[in-house]
């Protein structure tokens, strides 16, 4: 079992400050590696890491406005994850995109 977060021995409401609201390090990551045999991605659950925002969950997150707006992607997915009330991890940020192509066909970068 990989566990998140455990606040069970935090007294009161946990106060997370985030120094660096990053993509990352506020919604957390999925790290993962590449199989030297086949050549293709590999992760299990124990690469499952927590960002702040779920740390500071049932408590206060601390963020500094400025930096969250600076961050690529940062500010939209904090809006969709306060209004969806649910936030997950993904092994890319917007500022690092995926290696899936998001062209469509015919468009000059195809």
């Amino acid at each position: 079992m990989n566990v998140l977060v455990d606040n069970s021995e935090t007294k009161g409401a946990p106060v997370i400050i985030e120094t660096s609201p990053t993509y990352r390090n506020l919604f957390g990551t999925i790290e993962r590696n590449v199989d030297r045999m086949g050549g293709f991605w590999k992760t299990d659950f124990i690469k499952i890491k927590s960002g702040s925002f779920l740390r500071a969950n049932g408590g206060y997150l601390v963020l500094n406005a400025l930096d969250v707006f600076i961050e690529p992607g940062v500010w939209i997915a904090l809006k969709r994850t306060l209004r969806n009330r649910s936030s997950t991890p993904s092994t890319s940020s917007p500022a690092r995109p995926s290696n899936r192509s998001r062209s469509r066909p015919g468009s000059k970068w195809s």
